[in-house]
C-alpha cells in the first residue's frame, strides 16, 4: 500500500466527514462549547479524570498555552477545576467537574438529529458497514495514541 493513496482517500474523506458528522455534533452543543472544549472535557476524562496541563496538552497535540486558554474557558463555564498539588503548588492538575461530567454524559445521550437523517439514508448492510468503519478506524488510531477513550477501552475487548 503506497502512503499517498491513503493520504488522497483521507483528504478526500475529511471534507465530507466535516460537512455530514462533524457539523452535526457542533450543532447539538450548547452552553458556548466548541467542540473543541468538548474534546478537552473528554480528554481529561480519558486521562482518569485529573492530569496536569502538559499531559493534557500532550494528549489533544497542542502546546500547553494552547491548553491552558481552554481550560480557562472551561474553568469559567464551570466544566472543569484547576487542582494544586499541596507539596509543589507549581504543579497543576485539571480535573472535570460534576458538571462538566454532566454535560458530556448529556451529549453523549443527546441525539444528533441530522446523523439520525444521514443514517436513514443508508440501507442496512450500508449502516452496519458504516458503523464497522467507524468501529475499526477508532480501533486502529486508538492503537497509535497513548491514550484513548473511556467508550474504545470499554468496548475494545467486544470487537478484538
Amino acid at each position: 500500500m503506497k502512503i499517498t493513496e491513503v493520504q488522497a482517500e483521507l483528504l478526500d474523506l475529511l471534507p465530507l466527514w466535516y460537512c455530514q458528522i462533524t457539523k452535526l455534533f457542533e450543532q447539538c452543543l450548547d452552553h458556548g462549547v466548541s467542540l473543541d472544549l468538548y474534546y478537552c472535557i473528554r480528554a481529561i476524562q480519558w486521562g482518569g479524570g485529573l492530569i496536569t496541563m502538559t499531559a493534557l496538552a500532550d494528549r489533544l497535540q497542542i502546546t500547553k498555552q494552547h491548553a491552558t486558554k481552554k481550560v480557562d474557558r472551561l474553568v469559567e463555564l464551570g466544566f472543569v477545576k484547576r487542582v494544586y498539588e499541596p507539596s509543589d503548588r507549581r504543579m497543576v492538575k485539571v480535573q472535570a467537574t460534576e458538571l462538566g461530567s454532566k454535560f458530556v454524559a448529556d451529549f453523549l445521550e443527546k441525539e444528533a438529529g441530522g446523523l439520525k437523517i444521514l443514517i436513514g439514508k443508508m440501507n442496512m448492510e450500508e449502516q452496519k458497514e458504516f458503523l464497522n468503519s467507524v468501529v475499526a478506524l477508532n480501533k486502529i488510531l486508538f492503537k497509535t495514541m497513548e491514550y484513548g477513550s473511556y467508550h474504545t477501552l470499554k468496548n475494545m475487548k467486544d470487537i478484538t
